[in-house]
């Protein structure tokens, strides 16, 4: 016999209540058509024999009495249910297996793969109240134990979670005028946000900055950097190493579900275009179905894909912000800088030719050490030095390693077409 439609979800924590395709049940005519299914449940296409289920739950009956409640009891609950969900023979009856599905296993599955927080939230009170024949309360006292096992281990785990910080910058930050606000309200609407743009952009920088000033309006907010992961299989234990969350016996889901659970959290991804192609969306999709209190900034050369992602594309500076920009950075390098009138078009004219890009202009500005503004600009207009700064990372050392590092993430036959 097979199932028809959609399988019925059962509820046997904490209270009783059966549900499919816009049908429920609060309630059953006796408590023991509850139990009963329970029992036929806990063990899918097993076949119960009628007696077994006559001495479990009408005990104190006779033969023939017990016999005609389970009748009753039976012919009730597959009424209730419809056609193709229990099977019975005259000796026999099963539940058929993919027509049921239940919180206890869905609580018991949790516990095994060590989701100690999943495993919580589904465990909402004892097993069947109100029922006390033997094998029920047996059964009961078992998941209580199941569940306190969890509470203990998921408490280790998060009284012992600190509170990352967000990186301190020592140059002061100088976004294009409404920029944060315009990306703050779109972080407050939507769970995963992506700043995209090319390298150099300065897409780091804003959501740090846009992080912190968020901070109070989130119980945690941190930053994982993901340039150096080459692998999404990496990614939990990215987060786990930034969040500095130590080793335990649990899993590192079950440390993160810990860690999260009951805590709006704020996290900035950031750097994740290498791991666009091989499979980023999924991990992204599966934190944010998993974890309802986690929103997600990312940062990034390349959306990800994710269905309901808002995609934020960051701009070249416009030439005013572009030269406030220079104008600071240059008096890191020369203090005390201060651009005149015939001096001050020449850096409009130098933050033109760099097309406003933060990069460019801040290795633009490290130069001023020891060239004046005009001798940049016509060293970058003969094309004779490119823009380098030893000591920043790697990919942001200088235009080139920026483009290279875009290059290196298209497939050969984009390389080609481009090349």
């Amino acid at each position: 016999m097979k199932s028809s439609g959609s399988p019925w979800h059962a509820t046997f924590l904490g209270s009783f209540c059966l549900e499919r395709a816009g049908e429920r049940r609060d309630r059953l005519r006796s408590l023991k058509m509850a139990v009963l299914l329970a029992r036929l449940a806990a063990a899918p296409g097993r076949l119960f024999s009628r007696d077994e289920l006559i001495a479990d739950l009408w005990p104190d009956d006779t033969i023939e009495s017990g016999q005609n409640s389970l009748r009753v009891a039976l012919s009730r609950l597959k009424s209730e249910l419809g056609e193709g969900v229990i099977e019975a023979t005259r000796l026999q009856i099963r539940l058929i297996p993919g027509t049921l599905k239940t919180d206890v296993a869905a609580f018991e599955a949790a516990a095994r793969r060590g989701d100690g927080a999943s495993a919580l939230a589904l465990y909402k009170g004892p097993y069947l109240p109100g029922a006390y024949d033997d094998a029920t309360v047996l059964e009961r006292e078992r998941l209580e134990e199941l569940a306190g096992r969890m509470r203990e281990r998921t408490a280790s785990i998060g009284s012992e979670l600190p509170k990352p910080a967000l990186p301190e910058y020592l140059t002061s930050y100088l976004p294009a005028e409404g920029l944060e606000s315009e990306l703050a309200v779109l972080v407050r609407a939507r769970r995963l946000t992506t700043i995209l743009g090319p390298g150099g952009m300065g897409k780091t920088r804003l959501a740090t900055e846009l992080a912190r000033r968020l901070t109070n309006e989130f119980a945690l907010v941190a930053l994982v950097p993901l340039d150096e992961c080459f692998e999404v299989s990496r990614i939990p234990e990215r987060l786990r190493a930034a969040l500095s969350l130590t080793l335990h016996e649990g899993s590192t889901r079950e440390v993160l579900a810990a860690f999260f659970q009951n805590r709006s959290t704020l996290l900035v991804l950031d750097n994740m275009e290498q791991l666009v192609a091989t499979g980023a969306a999924e991990v992204i999709q599966d934190l944010l179905q998993a974890i309802p209190t986690l929103r997600l900034l990312v940062t990034s050369r390349q959306a990800l894909g994710v269905p309901g992602e808002q995609v934020f594309p960051l701009l070249s500076l416009p030439l005013e912000q572009s030269a406030a920009l220079f104008i600071d950075r240059a008096r890191y390098a020369r203090p005390g800088f201060t651009p005149d009138t015939r001096s001050i078009a020449t850096v409009q004219a130098l933050c033109a030719r760099l097309d406003g890009i933060p990069l460019a202009l801040e290795l633009a500005a490290s130069r001023m050490r020891s060239q004046s503004i005009t001798e940049i600009l016509e060293q970058l207009e003969r094309g004779e030095r490119p823009l380098i700064q030893p000591g920043k990372l790697a990919r942001h050392a200088s235009l080139e390693a920026a483009i290279a590092w875009s290059w290196r993430l298209l497939p050969i036959h984009q390389q080609r077409f481009l090349a």
